[in-house]
């Protein structure tokens, strides 16, 4: 049996998310992405991105932290490369686009000794809950969704 497009797209997906190790870290092997609207934001979102518009998300577009966005406007926020700098301002986009149930996803490659303290405060004070850090080939990952009827707009 032949291979189909969407078998095709998906490969070439997982070829582009399997290249950067950021980019694997922040989706997991097998993220479920089908039919969610993602939000990528940073500085040079291009491989996340252009691996999602091969997958079966709904929607993906980048923004620069700051940029306008829509309120509720994404299921998932991709955070690839985030500094000390950045963090409050990606936290609190990242509240305004969020949906009740969606979640953030944020890297920092550069390993920052002081990523994981202040990426968590910045995070609960935008209205995350309690992140929960995961380390994977030396990448930090924190994940975070909003807390319940809390919204920061």
């Amino acid at each position: 049996m032949g291979e189909t497009l969407r078998d095709r797209r998906l490969r070439y997906a997982r070829a582009i998310l399997e290249s950067k190790s950021s980019s694997t870290a922040l989706l997991g092997e097998n993220a479920g992405l089908d039919g969610l609207r993602v939000l990528v934001l940073g500085a040079a979102p291009s491989e996340t991105l252009c691996a999602l518009m091969h997958t079966e998300c709904r929607k993906a577009e980048a923004r620069l932290p700051d940029a306008s966005c829509e309120i509720n406007s994404a299921d998932l926020v991709l955070v690839p490369h985030v500094t000390l700098i950045t963090l409050g301002r990606v936290a609190r986009q990242a509240a305004r686009a969020l949906e009740r149930h969606g979640r953030i996803v944020m890297a920092n490659p550069g390993g920052e000794r002081d990523f994981i303290g202040s990426a968590s405060r910045e995070l609960v004070q935008a209205g995350f809950e309690m992140p929960i850090l995961q380390s994977r080939d030396g990448l930090i990952c924190l994940h975070a969704s909003p807390v319940e009827g809390l919204r920061s707009h």
